[in-house]
């Protein structure tokens, strides 16, 4: 008779978020440090006015947008439902870069709106504590539903206020 064949791990779910987390992270530390971006779920950023802080610092909000239409928002007993993550990375003009931040959102549509919503996006606001000088922001934006991922940067020169 033969061996029984070894015994192999199942793959779970939580894996493959970790490992579609660590993507994305890796990912975002590239567009922050060599500036190459892939942006499929046609993600948008913008930065708006900055605000001084103590100790020389800025509160710099940026503005992230995605079309509803690129997320993956499967129907529920009352609504639609996604969830999106934001991983960001700051770069400063030496190449020192900032602690990578994680956030998740979920998103929920309630069903009698979701058509109407289709045509709109997204839009998430977060606000980052920044020194003076020339930065890069990178960000990945990842539909955890789809399993799709995005990442850009944008330029920004932090205490340079418009008046």
């Amino acid at each position: 008779p033969h061996p029984p064949p070894p015994h192999r791990p199942t793959r779970r779910s939580s894996d493959l978020d970790v490992r579609g987390a660590g993507r994305i992270a890796d990912r975002t530390l590239t567009a922050a440090v060599l500036g190459l971006t892939e942006n499929p779920l046609g993600v948008s950023v913008d930065c708006r006015e900055q605000e001084p802080r103590e100790e020389g610092l800025y509160l710099v909000p940026v503005v992230v947008r995605v079309p509803l239409t690129q997320l993956s928002l499967l129907p529920q007993t009352a609504e639609h439902e996604g969830k999106v993550s934001i991983i960001i990375v700051v770069r400063d003009q030496q190449g020192g870069l900032a602690e990578m931040e994680r956030r998740e959102y979920p998103i929920k549509i309630p069903h009698d709106q979701f058509l109407s919503a289709l045509q709109d996006h997204a839009e998430f606001i977060m606000g980052l504590l920044m020194r003076s000088g020339s930065q890069r922001i990178a960000i990945g934006v990842r539909d955890e539903l789809g399993n799709v991922d995005s990442t850009l940067t944008v330029d920004v020169n932090v205490g340079e206020i418009k008046l």
